[in-house]
């Protein structure tokens, strides 16, 4: 049994705000061994909608980097 898997993707341009990028997300976690069925709730949100939750919703942040 799992617990529930809080993602917040926060995307620079809203054209990711949308279902492909979440099925992107997910593919890629089974890639790297999270079983299918693991409850993953993903958000998809600008820098501006995420700085309304930070330190309240999301208290731990980890940044990835993709440009580099």
């Amino acid at each position: 049994m799992y617990s529930d898997i809080d993602i917040a993707i926060v995307v620079d341009n809203p054209k990711y705000k949308n279902i492909n990028t979440i099925v992107d997300i997910k593919l890629k976690a089974e890639e790297l061994g999270l079983p299918l069925e693991a409850p993953i709730d993903i958000k998809i949100m600008t820098e501006d909608e995420f700085k309304e939750y930070e330190g309240s919703v999301y208290r731990k942040v980890i940044k990835i980097d993709l440009e580099n």
